[in-house]
């Protein structure tokens, strides 16, 4: 994540991506985009991206 694409962006997006809110975001290196297959795909920024990836992939893996 670069201050073109996001970190600056405390709240909210285009019609591509939609950022939560992170007051904490522009301090924050990593994103996680959500594709759910709809137009808008959320994005979120936690605190430990690699822990919630894992927790994502262990939720949809069958």
């Amino acid at each position: 994540m670069t201050w073109w694409s996001g970190k600056t962006r405390i709240w909210g997006g285009s019609f591509e991506y939609w950022l939560n809110l992170d007051i904490k975001r522009p301090w924050k290196d990593k994103l996680i985009i959500i594709d759910e297959g709809e137009l808008t795909k959320p994005v979120i920024t936690p605190d430990d991206p690699e822990q919630v990836y894992q927790i994502l992939v262990n939720k949809t893996s069958s």
